[in-house]
């Protein structure tokens, strides 16, 4: 492990990486934040479309023609908003945008630990030259996307040596408890949409089986439109996929750090802890890979560009 040098030697040599790291990772949040808010408006505005129209058809039953016209209009125009909304979270390859954006950032991020270990590639004398070559590779990738600027921090950040205690405090324990947290987060999504969706279709059935109510027709295309208005939504949120890559992720660096500790090495074993280290950053790459993957193959192909 190189270790030699100080921590203001270091703070320099990494302030490239880091902050490349916080300007990809502003512009990764800023592209999601964006994305989320166009996919709120198309989900809101279909609903509100489902219940203007369904809102129309029971006037008209109950002869106000007048108002029905009115709610049959808001609701054409809801509709459209929501095709159009949902077109422009597409428009621009935003959401491959997001996409590449977040890798960049975890792959800066990943880059930037190892150094501060020591770890293989940086484990050499030319390893600043290597870190230099690295960032330039990873934003060469992504230098199509426009970047926001870097979020200014409140303090320094820490970027001054690691020993394989200190990696395992500020990078594995911090991610697992990133996973666990964002998995707990999506869970409750997830549990919601699908509670909604369910007593949604239980209504639905009831409704269909009361046919001597003359509101029967209108109500079950409402709820199987916001049956399908949800399901849609939760399909593209990805939720249970989400939750099983950050759990299964969470589980196995937990088993590499329990390994790693009933090994009783130290950073003396250069090659094990070395082995250690990468292996980490290995599990936590193939997590960013895979959801890179997964999320890039549900695009239309216009947007992967």
């Amino acid at each position: 492990m190189a270790t030699t040098g100080s921590s203001q030697a270091y703070d320099k040599v990494l302030d490239v990486p880091w902050h490349a790291y916080q300007t990809w990772a502003g512009t990764a949040r800023f592209l999601k934040s964006d994305l989320n808010r166009w996919t709120r408006y198309t989900l809101w505005l279909a609903i509100a479309g489902a219940v203007l129209a369904a809102a129309a058809q029971e006037l008209d039953v109950f002869k106000r023609p007048t108002l029905a016209k009115g709610a049959a209009v808001l609701a054409s125009f809801a509709v459209a908003l929501s095709a159009y909304f949902g077109k422009e979270a597409l428009t621009g390859n935003k959401t491959s945008d997001w996409i590449k954006a977040r890798s960049a950032a975890e792959s800066l991020k990943a880059a930037t630990y190892l150094y501060r270990a020591g770890a293989p590639p940086f484990d050499t004398p030319d390893r600043a030259r290597i870190l230099f070559d690295t960032v330039a590779s990873i934003e060469q990738r992504v230098a199509s996307i426009q970047t926001r600027s870097a979020d200014t921090e409140t303090r320094a950040p820490d970027l001054s040596p690691l020993t394989v205690d200190a990696y395992i405090r500020t990078r594995v324990e911090d991610q697992i408890g990133f996973y666990d947290r964002r998995a707990g987060e999506y869970q409750r999504k997830n549990d919601t949409l699908r509670n909604a969706t369910f007593w949604l279709g239980a209504a639905s059935v009831l409704l269909a089986l009361s046919t001597a109510f003359g509101v029967v027709a209108a109500l079950v295309g409402l709820i199987a439109t916001l049956t399908a208005s949800l399901s849609a939504h939760a399909q593209d949120r990805q939720y249970q996929v989400l939750i099983v890559s950050y759990q299964s992720t969470a589980r196995r660096l937990i088993a590499l750090k329990g390994v790693w500790a009933a090994s009783q090495k130290t950073d003396a074993d250069t090659a094990e802890r070395n082995a250690f280290i990468r292996s980490c950053e290995d599990t936590m790459a193939l997590e960013n890979s895979a959801w890179l993957g997964e999320r890039l193959k549900r695009q239309p192909a216009a947007s992967q560009s």
